[in-house]
């Protein structure tokens, strides 16, 4: 009797196990391959087949976080273009504002010796209100995730003992001051996977207003971007059309 007790109860643990099992599996199946759809304010996505934090990150790379609104406009609008590397200073410039990038300790700290009287008595930006400061790791991760061109010239390294940053100059990022982004778009996107190559169609109607919010142009286009990974599994932007 003891032995069919035990053989009893082994065999209903398998089948809890079991069930488990299949449970969690087919939740894993869902997350990644049931097609999804977000409706959100100005933006519409038809997810086919990512994961939710795969969805995340490309929605971040191509300027369409809705936590980083600020800066997502204009970096989405300088993305969009069949040339997009020929905005490399613009998208530098506006992912750095709209990741919040800049350290402030080109602005804050004193440590240029202008006197040569071995104290230091301004900051590396000397008061100038269009620089900043950001990590070199950082600057590389964005170079590396857009493949930007001509930026290495933007760059100047910080003095010690900050030689792990870069001096910056917003204005001659941007060609603005103050900054300011004074375009919107609706969004209506699909996007999948095949091949590690995400795949975005996006449906864009955009609108741009003049330094006194009167509308100056818009526009209707489909931008496609295709996503590659690199040999980290970390994807990047490989190419963009626009029509």
């Amino acid at each position: 009797m003891n032995n069919e007790r035990k053989s009893t109860i082994l065999v209903i643990l398998v089948i809890i196990l079991s069930l488990l099992i299949l449970g969690l599996g087919g939740y894993i199946i869902y997350d990644k391959l049931n097609t999804t759809t977000e409706n959100k304010e100005n933006l519409i996505i038809n997810n086919v087949n990512l994961s939710s934090n795969d969805l995340n990150i490309i929605l971040d790379i191509l300027g369409l976080d809705e936590a980083k609104s600020l800066g997502n406009n204009c970096m989405n609008a300088y993305i969009s273009d069949n040339n997009f590397k020929n905005n490399s200073k613009k998208i530098f410039a506006w992912y750095i504002i709209s990741h919040k990038l800049d350290t402030n300790n080109g602005q804050s700290q004193i440590i240029i010796d202008t006197n040569e009287d071995g104290t230091p008595d301004v900051p590396a930006c000397g008061g100038a209100t269009d620089c900043g400061s950001i990590k070199k790791s950082d600057a590389d991760k964005i170079i590396k995730l857009y493949g930007l061109i001509n930026i290495e010239n933007q760059l100047t390294e910080m003095p010690e003992p900050y030689t792990d940053e870069y001096i910056i100059n917003y204005f001659n990022l941007t060609n603005q001051h103050p900054i300011s982004c004074n375009i919107s778009a609706k969004h209506i996107m699909t996007i999948k996977e095949n091949n590690n190559i995400v795949v975005v169609t996006d449906k864009q109607d955009v609108t741009e207003h003049d330094e006194y919010e009167n509308i100056k142009l818009q526009k209707k286009q489909t931008v496609t971007y295709n996503l590659k990974k690199d040999i980290n599994d970390n994807y990047y932007l490989d190419s963009v059309n626009v029509k």
